[in-house]
């Protein structure tokens, strides 16, 4: 109640427990009649219900204030909607596979199970040629399942494509399969090439990963000399899962993710015994070798094999086409006496024989 000149009051009884919000509008205030001010009392209990306090003023029409208390902009607060986004990462209608490793960066790619197959492929290529390597491969069988049959090549299996000798695998342990492999005389991987590959068949739709980790990576030069490798060349890229200061430097990889089987070692086998048909081919010049036989015709070898200085008793060779072959015994020059010798005789013997008969 406006009961003074510089007072205003507010009788607050059964009000103790409420928010009391004071309002004063002087839009319509006369200071020179000190009249026409509208002064409003708000009490907001805990259970926000709004009560005025009674005044004996003229009803503030000014309700419209009331609006502000429009609070419901806090109902579009509720436009978290957008958090039920981001539940859009199931929608992915296939499977979405991870290839990770210690020592290469990891690739993901989805596949449709339609597929019915995915392999996962780490390619390697190094400087030097691999001595020995031992590695871990895991991965979720609720997604992917392993199976023998899809990883048998040749009547073995092959998840390391390259290696034909020397490799070990296991793979009696649930969700993993542990592999390695060791020759002197190296195995090469010059250029790039499947490192380890495994063939999963897919069984279920989602998320999963597959993860290569190497334990132990050496590599070497092969000694020529020798054909096994070369000590002082041997060279650790992975110690117990640990790459050294290096290895990149020797050594690059990466991980790659294709739909249906693997691929079959047959193609890089196959590579190597072309590269052994060149020394058949010599093979077949090898007879042209035989003719020199012909020149040794002045040589003094008899056909036991016995040098007898003045003579020779060569083997004549062979006409072209016949399967017959003479035997000369002799120089040229005494095989021409003895004939006119044996001519001289039976002309003697001609005149002899005429003479005697007159």
């Amino acid at each position: 109640v406006y009961n003074s000149n510089d007072n205003i009051t507010v009788d607050t009884t059964g009000m103790e427990l409420c928010d009391l919000i004071l309002t004063l509008d002087l839009t319509n205030f006369d200071y020179t009649s000190k009249t026409g001010a509208v002064f409003t009392v708000k009490a907001i209990d805990k259970s926000q219900e709004e009560t005025t306090a009674p005044t004996e003023e003229i009803p503030t029409t000014e309700e419209p204030t009331e609006a502000p208390t429009t609070e419901a902009p806090t109902e579009p607060q509720t436009t978290e909607e957008p958090t039920e986004a981001p539940t859009t990462e199931p929608v992915i209608s296939g499977v979405n596979v991870k290839a990770t490793s210690n020592i290469c960066s990891e690739v993901s790619q989805t596949i449709d199970p339609a597929t019915g197959l995915v392999t996962v492929t780490y390619y390697l290529q190094s400087n030097k040629n691999v001595l020995n390597t031992q590695w871990t491969l895991t991965y979720d069988n609720t997604v992917l399942k392993y199976t023998d049959e899809n990883n048998t090549y040749n009547g073995k299996l092959g998840f390391m494509p390259v290696v034909s000798t020397g490799e070990l695998y296991n793979t009696t342990v649930e969700n993993q399969i542990t592999g390695g492999c060791s020759d002197l005389a190296l195995y090469d991987f010059s250029t790039s090439k499947p490192f380890v590959q495994v063939t999963f068949e897919i069984v279920a739709e989602g998320n999963t990963t597959v993860d290569l980790f190497v334990d132990e990576l050496r590599v070497g030069n092969v000694d020529p000399a020798t054909g096994s490798v070369d000590e002082s060349t041997e060279e650790n890229i992975v110690v117990n899962g640990m790459l050294s200061e290096n290895a990149f430097d020797v050594i690059s990889t990466e991980a790659k993710i294709a739909v249906g089987g693997g691929i079959v070692p047959v193609e890089p086998t196959t590579v190597a015994p072309t590269t052994e048909a060149p020394t058949d081919a010599p093979a077949t010049d090898v007879p042209t070798t035989e003719e020199p036989t012909v020149a040794p015709a002045t040589d003094a070898t008899s056909a036991t094999g016995v040098t007898t200085p003045g003579s020779s008793t060569s083997d004549t060779p062979k006409a072209p086409g016949t399967n017959s072959g003479a035997v000369q015994t002799g120089n040229a020059s005494m095989a021409i006496v003895i004939l006119l010798v044996l001519v001289s005789a039976t002309g003697v013997m001609y005149f002899t024989r005429k003479r005697s008969s007159k």
